[in-house]
């Protein structure tokens, strides 16, 4: 055994146990599940209403790699790479708990 195991431990544990615990951790599950209902709800209203705007961008971006965006092949590709965009990137704007993030930090 290393050095760090003796009676200290135990007893910082026990202190934890008894002063902190868990208790804080506990979530109610019904209102945690309407939570992520409303906050999903939400992100995909703002999703559509971005995609029109992306799209855009992605078929200016095709028109200036020389693609034809009216042929057959590239109709709907605008639109597909907007929707696996914001599919991708979904998690930027995510937390654990659902909740939105403007940015995040290193543990």
């Amino acid at each position: 055994m290393n050095g760090h195991c003796n009676g200290k431990v135990n007893d910082t544990v026990e202190e934890f146990q008894h002063n902190n615990g868990f208790s804080d951790l506990i979530i109610d599950t019904k209102t945690s599940a309407a939570h992520r209902m409303h906050e999903t709800s939400r992100k995909e209203a703002e999703d559509e209403s971005r995609l029109p705007a992306l799209e855009a961008a992605y078929t200016s971006i095709l028109r200036e790699l020389g693609e034809d965006t009216d042929r057959q092949g590239l109709l709907r590709t605008p639109l597909r790479a907007a929707k696996a965009m914001q599919f991708l990137t979904k998690g930027y704007h995510e937390t654990i708990d659902g909740e939105s993030t403007g940015s995040y930090q290193r543990c």
